[in-house]
Parts: structure tokens; sequence; C-alpha cells
């Protein structure tokens, strides 16, 4: 018998087709299932390699065991029982085939669920862009711009509806672009033009809505109502809208939509003017403050049950710098949940306290997850969501509504890099290259895209040429002092003097926060070529300016420790040891953040203040548990090329061996 028929007759042919729909089934649903759950890029390849590398071992074992009506046999077991081939052949046939129908189910059914997402991000994304103002009077803008907020307000309540943030609409509205190039940059189906004219008492509204592919006007109509029926005015305009993309509303949805806020035109109008200063801030100032709180106390004096202005009061005063503002914010959060428990601008208020105030992310995330059921399309409650994932670091939920987040707004850059931190979060490292990049070309007025590229291809991949092959490009651009490793790079490749000319360039015109880091380094590069009294120079320039404002930023911004420990760090270079170990300490005396980030930053703050103090081995204690996570660090890649970190780190054996281990 020939090796071809023997390998026939024991079944290892019908296993090998068996065994390969087998690994075909576990790919496809891998491919599905490890995405859902933030796996990593790798965890994919491996399951395909290791599918792969069981493809031998499985024909071994078809060739040694038979499947028999009395289960699995040797193959000699199986002829003494003379066993009926033709039944082990039915058997992996039908085996075969139940895989094989399996795995095409899946793929069809992949294949039209993609297709359906396809479709239905075009089929229903709009893009309201903000109205014109057509009345005489300049004063009426804010009723303009609140308008257009309110009404994406009440659209973000229309389920299956893809509606794109006012910051993105708002920013390509200025670029001047037409409609057909607005569709394809938002990538939505239709675009919605309107303006606002004041008449004395009469306001009018005039829509239009344009399929964004054609520039085909679908639809137009005026809505014209008093002064005092504003919020009625909106009301018809959303429920139109709906109506014209062919949206069906609930009960409840119409209700909400249609619901006045207050009986008080006036009390309306000062809320306008105050969500008109209150936009697109995440901070206020003081005057900022004071002009947001007047303008709603107003309003609630005239009616004191306005419960959009308590809401909007409870968040300004959650973000207000004034003392005793978060006194003020808690009483009325108190009072907006006993009086409005289940209302979503109560449940949205509850969310901002917990979250600005308490730190309490775990009740934040609570309450903002009852918002976005209440909300789905709405910008602010999605990016709520995952700013409180982000800090409770629960990684993969972060992508997922970052990524909603981006889909929604996509002209933010400060969603766009907070965009790159949850792929940074995941280790989608390839994916945060090509979004960097992608970045660059749609925010060409930003030239940290630039350095940003380059910077992670070297923090994630260890990429020294392309970090040199930027450097050069960025030179003439007079980006080159940006990418603050090249010093060391040019001094590790034996180039001392374009070190110090590059050090020069990260120093700038005006002495600042990078120009004590540029002194930090130079300090050290020039210790280490034996030129003690210029780095003694450097190391003092760089102490004197970051000490002199070392408690004023510890007592203003959450990054005061971390700034406290890089002063001590100054200090332990210019060889103020006793320095910079009150620094150390004046730092420690601050309560922990709740934000796990924040004090990873720290942790490798001290971890540097450590090597520099001459104790490299607790330093590297420090340093270990985050020296390979990208969203708080950067990969062991980076620091296998990394000059300043072998020296700080070098003579410790452990360090040596976690860069040599591929991970």
């Amino acid at each position: 018998m020939n090796l071809f028929s023997e390998l026939k007759n024991r079944n290892v042919i019908r296993g090998a087709i068996a065994y390969a729909a087998l690994g075909w089934l576990l790919v496809e649903v891998g491919s599905v299932v490890l995405p859902a759950f933030g796996a990593p890029e790798w965890a994919l390849r491996g399951l395909i390699i290791l599918v792969a590398a069981g493809f031998i071992p499985a024909l071994v074992l078809f060739w040694r065991y038979e499947w028999t009506p009395e289960g699995v046999m040797t193959e000699s077991d199986a002829e003494a029982t003379k066993t009926d081939s033709q039944f082990r052949s039915r058997r992996i046939d039908f085996a075969i085939m139940a895989v094989l129908a399996v795995t095409l189910a899946l793929v069809i059914a992949e294949r039209l669920t993609l297709d359906s997402r396809d479709s239905s991000s075009t089929a229903v994304g709009l893009a309201v862009l903000p109205f014109e103002n057509l009345s005489a009077s300049d004063e009426d803008a804010y009723i303009v711009g609140g308008m257009h907020e309110e009404l994406l307000s009440h659209l973000a309540r229309v389920p299956e509806l893809r509606l794109i943030s006012r910051t993105s609409v708002t920013r390509v509205a200025q670029a001047g672009l037409t409609v057909p190039e607005i569709g394809r940059r938002l990538d939505v189906s239709h675009v919605l033009e309107g303006s606002l004219r004041r008449a004395g008492d009469r306001v009018r509204i005039t829509v239009q809505l344009i399929d964004a592919a054609s520039d085909e006007h679908l639809w137009a109509e005026n809505f014209e109502r008093s002064l005092g029926d504003l919020f009625a005015l909106q009301s018809d305009v959303a429920l139109a809208i709906a109506t014209q993309l062919h949206r069906e509303l609930s009960t409840d949805t119409i209700a909400a939509i249609t619901k006045t806020p207050t009986a008080d035109p006036r009390a309306y109008q000062l809320y306008l003017q105050a969500i008109d200063v209150f936009r697109g801030k995440r901070m206020l100032s003081n005057a900022d403050a004071e002009m947001i709180e007047g303008l709603l106390e107003q309003a609630l004096a005239l009616d004191p049950d306005f419960l959009q202005a308590k809401a909007v009061l409870a968040q300004a005063l959650g973000h207000s710098p004034k003392p005793g503002s978060d006194e003020r914010a808690l009483r009325l959060v108190t009072e907006i949940r006993q009086r409005w428990p289940d209302h979503v601008l109560a449940l949205r208020a509850l969310g901002s306290y917990r979250y600005s105030v308490e730190h309490d992310y775990a009740g934040a995330l609570e309450a903002y997850q009852s918002v976005v059921a209440q909300l789905p399309n709405d910008i602010v409650s999605i990016v709520n969501v995952r700013s409180a994932y982000k800090r409770l670091d629960r990684r993969a939920e972060f992508l997922y509504w970052s990524r909603r987040a981006v889909e929604l707004s996509p002209e933010s850059q400060i969603l766009a890099n907070e965009h790159v931190d949850a792929l940074l979060a995941n280790r989608r490292l390839e994916e945060v290259l090509e979004f960097i990049d992608s970045s660059a070309v749609r925010f060409p007025e930003n030239d940290s895209w630039k350095t940003s590229a380059a910077d992670h291809r070297l923090w994630l991949f260890g990429d020294v040429k392309a970090y040199l092959e930027a450097g050069e490009r960025l030179r003439d651009e007079g980006l080159w002092g940006d990418l603050s490793d090249l010093s060391w790079i040019y001094y590790d490749r034996g180039d001392l003097d374009l070190a110090l000319v590059h050090l020069e360039a990260r120093r700038g015109e005006e002495y600042h926060f990078e120009s004590a880091l540029a002194d930090m380094d130079g300090a050290q590069i020039l210790r280490l070529e034996g030129r003690d009294e210029e780095a003694q120079a450097m190391a003092e320039r760089a102490f004197a300016h970051l000490s002199e404002s070392a408690e004023d930023v510890l007592s203003q911004s959450v990054f005061g420790r971390e700034y406290v420990l890089i002063a001590a760090q100054a200090a332990a270079i210019a060889g103020k040891n006793e320095e910079a170990n009150r620094l150390r300490m004046l730092a420690d005396q601050q309560e922990p953040h709740a934000f796990f980030w924040l004090e990873a930053r720290v942790d490798i703050e001290h971890a540097y203040l450590d090597a520099y103090l001459g104790d490299p081995r607790t330093g590297w204690e420090r340093f270990e548990q985050w020296a390979d996570d990208p969203f708080v660090f950067a990969t062991r890649a980076y620091l296998r090329v990394s000059p300043h970190h072998q020296l700080l780190f070098g003579a410790d054996s452990r360090f040596q061996e976690f860069i040599n281990d591929e991970g």
C-alpha cells in the first residue's frame, strides 16, 4: 500500500481538512471576540500562529488514532475491532461540514453586520452647521448660538442619528468648505444649514436639509414665533428635522423635546447668554465664573424652578476657581436630586459634581451612563463616560467610548489627543502612529502633531533612524528643539557639538519650563565630558527657575507634585541634596491623586530623583512597573535606545535584564 492510500485509509487527509476548518473557525471567532475585550493587536496574530503550529501535531494524532463507534482508539486497536472504515470517514465528513457551515455563517453574519454598520454610519449622519445671524443687532448673537446649542441637545435624543458635535461643525463651517466636502470630511449623509432673524418681538428660523453627497436641497422651511416662545421654536425645528430624516420618536422622546423648561421668557434668554459664555470651557476664569453665576442667578430669581439654569449653575460652580464654589455646587446638586431625581439634567449635575469635586469616578460613571441612556448622541455625555472610564483605568471601555467621541467630534483636537491616550492604554501601537499621522493632516495648523509623530515612533518602537530623519525635516520648520530626546541621541553618537546646539534650540529665547529641562540634560552631558563648571552653571540655572515657582504650582495644579519633584531633580543635579530631599518631602505632603495616571507619573519622577541622588536600585524598583506601559511612559523598546535612561539605571542589573527581555 503506497503512502497516499495509507493516509487516506487512516483518514489523515480528512483530518487535515477538519483541522483547517476548525482553525479557520477559531480565527474567525477570535477576530470578533478579541477586539471586543480590548485585546492587544498581537493577540489575534498569536492565535493564528498557535493554530498553524498545531497542524503537524494534529496530523500525527490522526495517523495514530481512529474515531470509532466505541470511541477514540489507536489505529491497531481499531483494526482489531474491525471497525467499519466508512463509519469513521462519515463521522469526519459530518464534522467537517458542520464546522464549515458554522464558519461560513459567522463570516456572512460579520459581513452583513459590517455592511449595515457602514451603511448606517452614513445613512443617519447629520451635521447641523452654526446658524447665520441675519438680525440687525450683533447683540442677538447669543440667541443664535444658544438656539443652535439647544437644537443639538434636542437632536441628541433622536435614536439612530449620528449627530456631529458643535465643535466640529463650527470648525468646518469656518474652513469655507462646500457641502459635499463637509459630508466627506465629517462622514455624514446630511447637512443642515440655517439662519435666524429677529425683528422686534418676532424670531424667524429658516432651515434647509441638504444631501451631502449630491448637494441637493431636500427640504426647507421657515419657523416663526414670538421672542417669548424660543423654546417652542426649537422644538418645532427639532421635530421637523427628525421627521425629514425618517427617525421614529417615542412618546417619551417627543415629550422631552417639547417640554417647556421655564414659563419666563426673560429667564430663558438669560440662560442662553450664560451657556454662550460657558460653552467649550474646561475651566473658568474668575471673570467667566462671575458672569455665568450672575446671569443664572438672575434667571433663577425670575423662575426659582428653572431646572436647566440650576443644573448649569451647579456645573459652573464645580469648574469655578472661586473659594466656596464647591460647597455651593453641593447644595445645588442636593436640591436638584431631591426635586428631580431622574431628570437627565439632575443626573448630569450629579455626575459633574462627583467627578470634578469628589473625584468619585465610579459614582460619576453611574450618573453619566444614565444620561447617555436618554441622550445617546450627546457628545458631552459621551465624553463624560469616556473620561470616567479613563480615570478608573478601565482601558477597553476607555477606548470604546473614545472612538464614539471621535466619531461625533472628528474636528476636536482635544478629543483627538485623548484618543491617542486611549490607543496607547490598549497598546494599539501601530494604530497610534496611523491616527497621529492622519491628525497631522487634519490639523495642519498645529505643529505638535508633527513632533508627536516623531516622538511616538521613538517611544513605542525605539526607531532612532526615523527620529533622526524627523529631526532633520523639522529643523527647517523651527521645530527641532521640540524633539527633546535628540540631545542625548546626538551625544551618544559622538557629536557633542550638535547636542549642545540642539540644547540651545530647546532653551528658546525666553527661559521657561522646557528651558530648565534642557539645562538639566545639558548639565549631565557636560559633566560626562568633564566640563564641570559649565555643567554646574546650567544645573544652578534650572534649579533657580523651577524652585522659584514650585510651591505655587504645587497648590494650584494637578501636576504640582510632579513639578516639585522635577525641581528636586534639578537640585540633585546641582549637588544640592538637602534641598532635593526638602522638595521631595514637600511633594509627599500632598494628598495622593485619585487618578492613577497622575500617581504613576509621580512614581516616575521619584524614580528619577532616586537615581540622581545616587540610588538607581530604589529608582528602578519604582520605575519598573510603568516602564513598559505606553499610556503612562513608553516601552522597553525605547529604553533600549535611550542613553539617558541607561545613564540613570544602567548600573542596576535588573534594568539590563528588563530591556533585553522581549516582553
